[in-house]
């Protein structure tokens, strides 16, 4: 596959072991991947590149994730949002995720299910809340 052809995606996430692991899957299935710790980096960025999908964390330690959520919707970002928590939040929480942009909500102990959900949401695959363990 052409660099050019390959989708982008944004990882956030505050652990750097957490992120580096994604980051090498994520290359490893051909995406080309760009990492940050921060929602404010992690904005930055968004307003200067452009990114078919945004992998996050739900702890963010500049940022909650709900704010971080509201204002990459207002940067009008075209990236599909996947939410990683661990363990897994309440499914009010998961849907007020998905109010905020958000196309799935996944345990980001199961990095296949999530590097999965990665690959389904850049094939522009419809969708649905995805909410599991």
């Amino acid at each position: 596959m052409k660099n050019r052809d390959r989708k982008k995606v944004l990882v956030v996430e505050n652990d750097e072991q957490v992120l580096a692991a994604f980051q090498a899957s994520l290359n490893d299935a051909g995406f080309d991947t760009q990492t940050t710790w921060s929602a404010r980096e992690a904005l930055s960025v968004l307003e200067s590149e452009r990114f078919d999908l945004l992998l996050t964390d739900g702890y963010l330690p500049d940022l909650h994730v709900s704010e971080f959520l509201e204002r990459v919707g207002r940067l009008r970002t075209r990236a599909k949002i996947v939410v990683m928590e661990s363990p897994l939040p309440r499914l009010s929480v998961a849907r007020r995720y998905q109010g905020l942009g958000a196309s799935a909500v996944m345990d980001k102990r199961d990095q296949v299910a999530v590097c999965r959900t990665v690959a389904a949401c850049c094939r522009n695959a419809s969708q649905e809340l995805v909410h599991k363990q």
